[in-house]
């Protein structure tokens, strides 16, 4: 997006090339795919809900996921446009130090770099509308 202050490339193990693109400014998430088309953005629409809009010239936007959970736990489930459950998410305490960590546990039907760039910008957004950092 315009003044995008922060992007986040997500690549698959082995390969230089990014699969997806996260573009973050304020209170905005753009997702990108690998060849720079700006396909969808990732919506608050309420304290507890997200949602992946579809950017599509033809027939106006759509809704591809949803996110809902508490924010403050980190723990969420990603549904589609269906209701139909995509993605559990949760917090797994990292061994040996400090950090925290997201589960994400991904049902066999499910986009893996979609729902992984939507994870990545619903946390930045909480983090920069709150601070709710992992």
């Amino acid at each position: 997006p315009r003044g995008a202050t922060e992007y986040v490339g997500i690549c698959q193990p082995g390969a230089e090339m990014e699969i997806a693109v996260v573009a973050l400014a304020a209170g905005v998430a753009q997702l990108f795919r690998d060849d720079e088309l700006h396909f969808a953005s990732v919506e608050k629409v309420s304290e507890t809900e997200f949602h992946v809009v579809e950017i599509a010239v033809s027939h106006g936007n759509d809704v591809l996921l949803k996110c809902v959970g508490e924010p403050r736990e980190h723990r969420f489930r990603i549904v589609d446009a269906n209701g139909e459950h995509v993605a559990t998410v949760e917090p797994e305490a990292a061994t040996f130090s400090a950090e925290r960590r997201l589960r994400v546990v991904i049902e066999p039907h499910g986009d893996v770099g979609l729902v992984v760039s939507t994870v990545l910008a619903r946390e930045r957004l909480l983090s920069q509308q709150g601070g709710f950092s992992l």
